[in-house]
């Protein structure tokens, strides 16, 4: 997840003064890593939008099956941008460890969380020194550039091979700018054969509900951007959707082993797409 400007600018012992998302959302599932200012707006927000757990539960468990279905695929090196906090709450994965619990059972996984809150950075590195093959990164995951060459990615991650890139959860903090700056700046600084995995809040569905958490965060200088399907499509670019293509989280597959929410209480969509390698034209025969 990533904040604003004014967010980035703020002293770390202001961080926890201030909501932040990835504490909100830990307070949403049921976790304990989260303050009384994330509480506060997290309660203003379940007031417009009582299906908010049930949202984060499903793109959370989307996330799983994506790292699972990219991890098949022979993918073995994980960026996770916007990682939230590293915890299990009350049987909900969070990220960085879904990811990897994910991608372990396929491959020996290689995975970077990447976070610009400096909490949930401060949480992610203790909990992941334990686990092998992961490291922890605090940066602005809008400079695309500068992470893919900061060194303790590319300690963990060799940028000649595809990387798997989890954007769960991440765009729709962002202006139309930041979001499609990311997105294209990922795509040319990663390999053909990389995958890039998104979940977004959409305006398609509870479309009053989304301006109205649109307008409480915006009292706190945090950008909240849901997007229709449409727009979501838009800012893919020249990531190529695979099979079932841009679907609400809980239809996105393999069908799962567990219950999860109907897509009704949802309100987001999902997308795995790939970097294809650049079409060449073929060589004119010689006379």
């Amino acid at each position: 997840m990533t904040e604003t400007d004014s967010h980035h600018r703020l002293p770390l012992s202001d961080w926890a003064r201030v909501p932040g998302v990835a504490r909100i959302w830990d307070y949403l599932t049921g976790g304990t890593d989260n303050y009384p200012a994330d509480r506060a707006l997290a309660n203003q927000l379940l007031q417009e939008a009582p299906w908010l757990p049930q949202a984060v539960r499903a793109g959370r468990y989307y996330g799983q099956r994506a790292v699972e279905y990219m991890a098949r695929a022979g993918i073995t090196q994980f960026l996770d941008l916007g990682c939230g906090m590293p915890f299990t709450s009350r049987g909900v994965p969070s990220t960085p460890l879904h990811a990897y619990d994910a991608a372990v059972r396929f491959c020996a996984p290689s995975v970077v969380y990447v976070d610009s809150d400096p909490v949930v950075y401060g949480h992610a590195k203790m909990v992941l020194a334990e686990w092998t093959g992961t490291v922890a990164v605090h940066a602005d995951v809008r400079e695309v550039g500068r992470l893919l060459d900061h060194e303790d990615v590319a300690s963990v991650i060799d940028l000649s091979h595809p990387v798997a890139v989890l954007g769960h959860d991440l765009l729709c903090w962002m202006n139309d700018e930041d979001a499609a700056r990311v997105v294209a700046d990922l795509h040319e600084g990663l390999p053909p054969g990389s995958a890039l995995s998104v979940s977004h809040a959409t305006t398609d569905t509870a479309p009053d509900a989304m301006a109205a958490l649109g307008d409480l965060y915006a009292e706190h200088g945090i950008v909240f951007r849901p997007r229709s399907r449409y727009h979501i499509e838009q800012l893919l670019g020249p990531w190529t959707p695979v099979d079932p293509g841009l679907v609400p989280p809980a239809l996105w597959p393999a069908p799962p082993d567990y219950q999860l929410p109907g897509t009704d209480q949802c309100h987001a969509h999902a997308v795995v797409a790939l970097h294809r390698p650049a079409r060449t034209t073929p060589p004119t025969p010689a006379a």
